[in-house]
């Protein structure tokens, strides 16, 4: 609007006939006076930069180097999208698309943290505690072995050589069943049916003493103290071969106990002693009840050991018990057994020497006269009995008198039967 004195002057020059072309075309604009004139954008009378209208009356506008308050997060004058300021002036962050260089290692826009780029901006890595789906098994973010997921992110499991702890007793990276750790990551351990080398000598997967393969996982054997069912009768750990038990496992226990007299030789075989004296010679001084031990049920054949010591011994075998049978009516009342000796020292049937004769006193609960009085030649015996002296007769032989054809004076004798 033009002043009033400068009107004044113009209004007569109008008058005198002075064209208007001839005063000034334009008059310059005056940026920042508040008014919009020629050539401004805007013009809000005040010289800041970060409301709508710059102080060079131009609208604001994102890249113009300024920041727009309340509507631009940032402004750095340039497009570029991999520095702290996108080009869309809004400040870089991870998850915005973009990668801020030195700041992002990636950036794919999503937050994501099973992919390439996790949420962190961070190239997936083993060990950042995210997942990398198809790629990694699990990612715990430590690299503790003892743990579900190893350090490179696989699971943690059976046979990888790692022990996982409260899950595994061992891992020893193998698949072999003979050593310290088996296949299952359990500690070997005799009963768990395999042969730990140099350890077990064998492993039957049980537990049972009296198998072929002890609960020790060793070998069952005669003195290994454990009782071997169907192959010993006894077993006793020990090697003292007069006890119990013999050396050969063979039950002795009928040699220490309630007999009168010494134990006497040990057999095997199955035999078992039922009776044993100290007989003086020529003394009939046999126990009333000797040999009522032998009539055991289920036994069919009996020896008879007559000799001065253990070393010194012979024997004759005879195929019947007679103990609990007897031997019929004997020497006063009938003939003599015959063929009942199937052993003896000398061998067996008649290679005794004498024919296979056996004499009885007729008292079948008695047995040590129908034993031990043997027939010679086939001749009838002619004795006496008087306070149970035994005397010779005319061609008899007795064993009381000479041991099986011993003379050791006094002698022992022992009885053994068996099934």
């Amino acid at each position: 609007m033009l002043s009033r004195s400068f009107a004044t002057l113009l209004l007569p020059a109008l008058w005198l006939g002075i064209s208007a072309c001839s005063l000034p075309d334009t008059i310059d604009a005056v940026c920042g006076n508040g008014v919009v004139e020629a050539d401004e954008a805007c013009d809000d009378g005040n010289a800041e930069d970060t409301d709508s209208c710059l102080s060079t009356c131009v609208a604001a506008t994102c890249g113009d180097g300024a920041v727009h308050q309340d509507v631009e997060a940032c402004d750095d004058g340039n497009t570029e999208d991999t520095d702290a300021c996108l080009s869309i002036c809004v400040a870089a962050r991870c998850g915005d698309g973009f990668v801020h260089e030195g700041v992002e290692a990636c950036d794919d826009g999503n937050a994501e943290d099973g992919d390439a780029c996790p949420s962190t901006c961070a190239e997936a890595t083993c060990g950042d505690g995210f997942v990398h789906g198809g790629v990694e098994a699990c990612d715990d973010g430590n690299d503790d072995n003892s743990d579900a997921c190893l350090d490179d992110c696989t699971d943690n499991r059976c046979g990888d050589g790692f022990v996982h702890a409260g899950v595994e007793a061992c891992d020893d990276g193998n698949d072999g069943n003979d050593d310290a750790c088996l296949d299952d990551c359990s500690q070997a351990a005799c009963g768990d049916g395999y042969v730990h080398v140099g350890v077990e000598a064998c492993d039957d997967g049980n537990l049972e003493p009296g198998d072929a393969c002890t609960d020790r996982c060793e070998v069952a054997r005669c003195g290994d103290g454990v009782l071997h069912r169907g192959e010993e009768a006894c077993d006793d750990g020990n090697t003292n071969d007069r006890d119990d038990c013999s050396n050969d496992c063979e039950d002795q226990s009928h040699l220490v106990n309630n007999f009168s007299g010494v134990a006497g030789p040990v057999i095997g075989d199955g035999w078992r002693q039922c009776a044993g004296y100290f007989d003086r010679r020529d003394q009939e001084d046999v126990p009333l009840d000797w040999g009522a031990a032998c009539a055991t049920p289920g036994t069919n054949k009996v020896r008879l050991y007559c000799g001065g010591d253990l070393q010194e011994h012979r024997f004759i075998e005879v195929n019947r018990n007679v103990f609990r049978e007897g031997l019929g009516q004997g020497i006063n009342a009938g003939e003599p057994a015959r063929d009942l000796i199937t052993r003896s020292s000398w061998g067996t049937g008649r290679n005794l020497g004498m024919p296979n004769l056996i004499w009885a006193d007729g008292r079948p609960s008695h047995p040590h006269v129908g034993m031990s009085h043997w027939g010679s030649d086939g001749e009838p015996c002619v004795w006496n009995y008087e306070r149970r002296l035994i005397i010779n007769g005319p061609g008899c032989t007795y064993e009381v008198s000479d041991c099986l054809g011993q003379n050791p004076g006094h002698r022992y004798l022992w009885v053994y039967v068996k099934p």
